[in-house]
């Protein structure tokens, strides 16, 4: 029975783990990354304007 570091998969795991990003792939993730943060921004901005229109006691 093949288990933990006696396996195929481990071997796998191992060699794709050693292999170093390009520099293209760390720009995707570092553009990808600064999307995130925009959206989640942007969602809280709302979310606050939301929470501010909806407790407010005045007509519009």
């Amino acid at each position: 029975m093949n288990t933990g570091q006696h396996t195929g998969f481990n071997a796998v795991i191992a060699k794709v783990s050693q292999k170093e990003r390009s520099h293209f792939h760390k720009m995707v993730i570092r553009i990808g990354n600064f999307l995130i943060a925009l959206i989640l921004g942007l969602v809280t901005l709302i979310l606050i304007d939301v929470y501010k229109m909806l407790t407010n006691k005045t007509t519009l």
